[in-house]
């Protein structure tokens, strides 16, 4: 019985502590709706009015990856609620729309 618990009280660490890296990793650098869209430049601001209202500029380019979105920044809508994934700086890697 002791044996069983050393091993499976670490593995079951192991697993929550790779889970818990993993979606902290993989989640989005940003997540909000959808202000304003100027050339490749997509404004984005909070989600409801109750949070803060910091308006966050994301720069997508011709390697910007898009999900759900038709026609990359010219298919998104003001409105649209999105999840931005950075890979420097401003310049959007990948734009998911809700």
């Amino acid at each position: 019985m002791k044996l069983k618990k050393r091993i499976v009280i670490p593995a079951v660490a192991v697993v929550v502590l790779v889970c818990a890296a993993f979606f902290i990793f993989t989640r989005a650098d940003y997540h909000g709706k959808v202000v304003d869209i100027s050339g490749s430049k997509v404004y984005l601001g909070p989600l409801t009015q109750d949070e803060g209202y910091q308006i966050i500029e994301v720069t997508a380019d011709k390697d910007t990856e898009f999900k759900g979105g038709d026609q990359g920044v010219f298919g998104l809508k003001k409105g649209q609620e999105v999840h931005v994934w950075l890979k420097n700086g401003e310049l959007a890697s990948k734009i998911s729309v809700e």
